[in-house]
């Protein structure tokens, strides 16, 4: 069964329902040719969520040099007591005035997007408006150079939507990382008032985050952002759209993170408000209340030793 192509990316509904019927777990690849267990339904997505001896850690040692460090590191994919450690190193970054100060740069994106796409020949919410603005965002909060910004667009593109295949998606990926690691040394020498200066001056009891964890703390927000764009034709329909008469099976909860609305909400969002004709509203707005909802996982787990 294809899984993580542009079919898949379309509408995963079909895909994730014959697996959930197929049985609970399932070896799959991911678009990177990583491969990991997708547990598909709610009771046992549950049960490894809560059982202390499976792990986050994935193997990276296929990956290239360089890049393997950094998501070898990466928070995401760490277990306590790692986990916590990054998390009280990074979180002394979110401040609630970093946030407010980032307001009215949100409200220029915002407003530009917008009066772009009301200019331009063919309005495209999804394309000019919702896959633009949470990168730009997260370009401001980085402090990413405009100079630098085509680029990192880019990259960012092959990486999130992986319709390059591997070698292009790994192939971004290291130049990313070689991007964040010359930004951050930068950062070093002319501090600036943005996240990533601010990150590389953290400490606590004398503990730092290092090289590598900054760039996995770097690429993790990337991924967590806009993970939809770069994927003009997908971006023209609203995210995992169901039709009608296709609701899941009855006392079956959908248990896949990939079966959740498509995609990033801050790409979802907007576009699962427009309405197109002859569809319904998708699941995540007409099942809001359904505690099944979102509740699964794609998990890359192993047994810890």
């Amino acid at each position: 069964m294809a899984l993580f192509d542009d079919a898949f990316a379309a509408d995963p509904h079909p895909a994730l329902a014959a697996l959930r019927e197929a049985g609970p777990v399932h070896r799959v690849t991911s678009a990177a040719g990583i491969p990991f267990w997708m547990v598909t339904r709610w009771d046992e997505a549950r049960q490894v969520l809560t059982d202390p001896s499976l792990s986050k850690q994935q193997p990276v040692d296929q990956l290239p040099p360089g890049l393997r460090e950094a998501l070898a590191t990466q928070m995401l994919l760490r277990d306590p007591p790692d986990h916590t450690r990054l998390r009280r190193l990074v979180s002394a970054a979110f401040t609630p005035r970093r946030i407010q100060e980032l307001a009215p740069d949100i409200t220029r994106i915002t407003d530009r997007l917008l009066d772009d796409m009301a200019t331009a020949a063919e309005p495209d919410l999804i394309g000019r408006f919702a896959v633009p603005l949470p990168l730009e965002v997260i370009c401001e909060l980085l402090g990413i150079p405009a100079s630098d910004r085509g680029s990192f667009h880019t990259w960012s593109s092959a990486i999130i939507s992986g319709g390059g295949g591997p070698a292009d998606m790994l192939a971004a990926m290291s130049a990313i990382v070689g991007y964040f690691r010359e930004l951050l040394a930068d950062k070093r020498a002319r501090p600036a008032d943005d996240l990533l200066s601010a990150l590389t001056a953290i400490a606590d009891d004398g503990d730092r985050l290092s090289e590598d964890e900054l760039v996995g703390m770097a690429l993790l927000l990337l991924i967590a952002g806009p993970r939809d764009h770069g994927q003009p034709d997908r971006q023209r329909r609203p995210p995992a759209l169901r039709p009608a008469g296709s609701a899941r099976p009855r006392g079956e909860r959908s248990g896949s993170a990939a079966g959740r609305g498509g995609g990033d909400p801050a790409v979802g969002q907007p576009g699962g408000h427009q309405h197109v004709p002859g569809h319904h509203p998708p699941d995540h707005a007409r099942g809001h209340h359904d505690p099944g909802r979102g509740a699964g996982a794609d998990l890359a787990a192993r047994r810890k030793p």
